[in-house]
């Protein structure tokens, strides 16, 4: 009989592997600027909880270590106590959860914002999401945490009301597509904290690593113009994103490059956040 830890070891790296080969092989399609701009790296010398935006990309932020490794872990406790059917299995390798923020928003909002219509979720009705604010009410370990994470764009870069919650779980080899969020459910502006696992996020053709514990943010020029995907790591992810806003477009505006690339790969849907 083969040592539990070798076979739990075995068991990760197929996964590993069979993630890889159908993100690279069979679900990603090249992005617009890997079609016509190199990539280039963003190494920001920031110290821990310092709000840094980028000068090469405007209306990118990046805070390191924004929350500590305990309280992730308890965040990522009261996760993983919802219910297994929450957890959308929405492509190979992710698995989606969506939680209302606190407030929540009401029953008319939700509908203007389709959010009953969500492929990532699995199309489940808001009415059924699991809702912060009960958990804060009810005491739940993690619960707070979630909710100061949910209140740093707001109170750090001055956004505004947040409207929901995504928690998403990637595999190892499994990865985001490159995509701009799709309207009127993707908010106007979008935060992101790691609660475990690391890799390399780009947007347009900016790329930096982001490990657990940091936050970062798109508004404007990085949310509406230009793509940005999560790229393969060879570990677990997990992570929390947060909108804000409703989106004052009716539509994506164009994005330079984008006839290059024609109808492939679609790039403009919230299932690939």
């Amino acid at each position: 009989m083969s040592p539990p830890g070798l076979v739990s070891a075995s068991a990760a790296w197929l996964r590993y592997v069979r993630n890889s080969a159908y993100y690279a092989f069979f679900r990603r399609a090249p992005s617009v600027h890997e079609l016509h701009r190199a990539h280039v790296a963003w190494v920001p010398a920031a110290s821990r909880g310092q709000v840094v935006s980028s000068d090469e990309l405007r209306s990118v932020w990046l805070i390191r270590e924004c929350i500590d490794q305990e309280a992730a872990l308890r965040i990522k406790a009261l996760l993983e106590k919802q219910h297994e059917d929450l957890w959308h299995g929405y492509e190979l390798g992710r698995r989606m959860l969506p939680l209302h923020a606190d407030p929540p928003l009401e029953a008319s909002e939700a509908a203007q914002l389709q959010l009953g219509t969500l492929d990532v979720f699995g199309r489940r009705p808001p009415q059924a999401w699991p809702r912060l604010q009960q958990m804060r009410d009810e005491g739940l370990a993690g619960a707070e945490e979630l909710y100061c994470l949910q209140q740093v764009a707001t109170d750090r870069l001055g956004w505004g009301r947040c409207l929901f919650v995504q928690a998403q779980q990637l595999e190892p080899g499994a990865s985001v597509s490159a995509h701009r969020d799709a309207l009127p459910f993707g908010g106007d502006r979008i935060s992101t904290v790691v609660l475990q696992g690391s890799g390399v996020v780009r947007v347009g053709h900016q790329s930096f690593e982001v490990n657990a514990g940091d936050f970062y943010a798109l508004a404007d020029e990085a949310r509406y113009f230009v793509e940005h995907e999560v790229q393969t790591a060879p570990s677990d992810r997990l992570s929390l994103t947060f909108r804000y806003g409703l989106s004052p477009h009716s539509a994506l505006p164009s994005m330079e490059g984008e006839e290059l690339r024609g109808d492939r790969g679609g790039g403009s849907a919230l299932r690939d956040v």
